[in-house]
């Protein structure tokens, strides 16, 4: 069977559900013309439908829509539509929160998350009844994402002190 030039391949009709998710978030396709610069409604609707394949929401759109959309579910629904097609994942960074550059209490800090991160891994890996493998019971018993978050939160904390030597700050 011959394939139709007029269907979307998922990958795009992925894209169109999340701009319809965006659209949904900011209070649809009425509300979006107060926050982007797209004045026609009817805009919006056709952004986020697979019946006007040719047409996708730009860019600046898409940021001016997200930006309003903070705290709803799935938020920021295109940028991690984006990132997935990529091959990635979106992950939101904690806010650096350095206000001077120690640099041994930085490296000290780095020094103690990966080691608690590391541990709580191998302790995992190391278990007798599922050697090799990390579990969902280990995971949360052990409360590796948490030891996870607090090592990304030093290595941004780390960065922004790099940023600011770079920009002359410190």
């Amino acid at each position: 069977m011959a394939e139709r030039s007029d269907i979307l391949p998922p990958d795009k009709q992925g894209l169109k559900a999340a701009t319809r998710a965006l659209v949904r978030a900011v209070g649809g396709q009425e509300a979006c013309p107060g926050f982007a610069r797209y004045t026609r409604h009817q805009a919006y609707s056709e952004f986020a439908s697979i019946e006007h394949g040719d047409k996708f929401m730009p860019v600046d759109v898409i940021a001016d829509l997200e930006a309003v959309s903070h705290g709803t579910a799935g938020h920021p629904h295109v940028t991690r539509a984006l990132c997935k097609r990529a091959g990635g994942a979106f992950v939101k960074l904690p806010s650096a929160e350095v206000s001077t550059a120690d640099w041994h209490k930085a490296l000290a800090d780095l020094i103690e998350e990966s080691r608690d991160v590391t541990t709580r891994l191998l302790e995992a890996l190391g278990d007798s009844r599922t050697p090799g493998a990390v579990t969902a019971a280990e995971i949360r018993a052990s409360a590796m994402i948490d030891e996870t978050d607090a090592l990304i939160g030093v290595g941004v904390n780390l960065r922004a002190m790099l940023e600011r030597v770079l920009a002359g700050e410190d």
